[in-house]
């Protein structure tokens, strides 16, 4: 699963897809050192601009005394395999600098796969598009864990008893899912917990901010 990433990173460069990025764990490391981790997968083509941007807009506080960086991620090389549709994920980067793996990805975890589960499939835009016969789908459409645009995600863990969880939203197929990243290398299938059908006067997801005494 950590091949896909990297496959991912070299195939896409300089198409400005979208990836989202969080920061995991306490250890102590510098902010220099993650700013040179992400700096380093650009220039080496295992990471998109477009994903340093995204990670450098959280607040610097936030990267310091952090040993994992995960990034909300899909797989743009779907037409790798004819009739095969790749599915989108959550990827683990190592940002220890004592560790041998620092600087490479360590884990990824799935998204939870339910048929007929995506904002472009209610638009009836899946067959105009003609992604049912690109990609051999089914009738009911694309699945969840599919072509959801990987875009923001919560900035912060939120840790509720001995879970750690983030939260991930996709721009295009109106999905959020919920991930435990309590151990960032074993993380269960992440449950798709809203569609674009649960929601009333429904536009986009995007931006994630927790209200003040929020509970999940």
């Amino acid at each position: 699963m950590v091949s896909r990433f990297n496959r991912f990173c070299q195939s896409s460069q300089g198409e400005g897809s979208e990836m989202a990025t969080t920061v995991l764990r306490a250890a102590p490391v510098a902010v220099r050192d993650l700013a040179k981790i992400l700096n380093n997968l650009v220039r080496k083509g295992s990471l998109l601009p477009a994903v340093l941007a995204c990670a450098l807009a959280v607040p610097w506080s936030a990267f310091a005394g952090s040993s994992y960086l995960a990034v909300w991620s899909s797989d743009e090389e779907t037409d790798d395999r004819p009739g095969v549709l790749n599915a989108d994920f959550l990827a683990i980067i190592d940002a220890d600098p004592r560790s041998r793996t620092y600087g490479k990805v360590v884990n990824t975890a799935s998204m939870q796969s339910k048929p007929g589960t995506n904002l472009l499939n209610d638009l009836g835009f899946t067959d105009a598009m003609d992604l049912t016969t690109k990609y051999g789908l089914p009738k009911t459409g694309i699945p969840s864990d599919a072509l959801n645009e990987a875009h923001h995600m919560t900035h912060e863990p939120i840790v509720i008893g001995k879970h750690s969880y983030i939260y991930m939203g996709g721009l295009i197929s109106a999905n959020i899912f919920r991930c435990d990243v309590a151990d960032p290398l074993h993380i269960p299938t992440c449950p798709l917990v809203t569609t674009a059908k649960d929601v009333t006067n429904f536009s986009a997801s995007t931006t994630f901010c927790m209200p003040p005494m929020a509970t999940y």
